[in-house]
């Protein structure tokens, strides 16, 4: 991932004020940077920001988990979001959309081959079982991306990639919601729709 305009990654070199702080260390050969928390720690803070923040829904923009096919990713965000470990979506509404993650099948095959879409097959219709969208006109498509108006608010989630790890969105979706949408949530790269719009990439 590159750098933000005027914000650069710090460098994992001995003796810079990055290791200074927190550390470095060895990763296959290469010098990494350690973080001031786990993964785990950093999700526990952030879903407390949000929930001390008494959202009305949570929108998530894809790559709930790593690896769609693996089983224990998803024991894990549920653990986090539902569970021992925090519970904030028991009592708020989620909102999500497909990533690319949700498509890989992790230690279950990855994407798969060209001659066999297995593991994205097995990996979306996890996705599929854990989250129920409203009906979007294509029973094919079902759950895949959807309109949902939550109170003042209409939100289209975009199926971004469609099992392909690099596919991206239509450059305008708005004709298939019939009217302007005030938000637009997916996981590829933003929409040039003059639509707010939330996602990975340069949002």
């Amino acid at each position: 991932m590159g750098a933000r305009r005027g914000c650069r990654r710090p460098a994992a070199t001995t003796g810079a004020l990055w290791d200074r702080t927190y550390g470095t260390t060895v990763l296959s050969g290469t010098p990494v940077l350690r973080y001031p928390l786990t993964e785990d720690e950093g999700l526990r803070r952030n879903l407390a920001v949000v929930r001390d923040r008494s959202p009305d829904a949570v929108l998530f923009t894809g790559d709930l988990v790593q690896g769609g096919g693996y089983q224990p990713g998803w024991d894990e965000f549920f653990r986090h979001t539902a569970g021992s470990s925090g519970d904030l979506l028991t009592g708020v509404p989620v909102i999500p959309a497909f990533g690319n993650w949700e498509s890989f099948g992790a230690l279950n095959g990855g994407y798969g081959t060209p001659q066999d879409r297995t593991p994205v097959v097995r990996s979306r219709a996890k996705f599929h079982a854990y989250f129920d969208a409203p009906d979007n006109g294509t029973p094919e498509h079902r759950d895949n991306y959807h309109r949902i108006d939550y109170g003042p608010v209409t939100v289209l989630t975009l199926d971004s990639n469609n099992g392909e790890p690099t596919a991206h969105p239509p450059a305008d979706p708005r004709g298939a919601a019939g009217r302007a949408p005030a938000g637009v949530a997916g996981h590829g790269r933003p929409l040039a729709a003059g639509a707010l719009l939330a996602g990975q990439g340069r949002t």
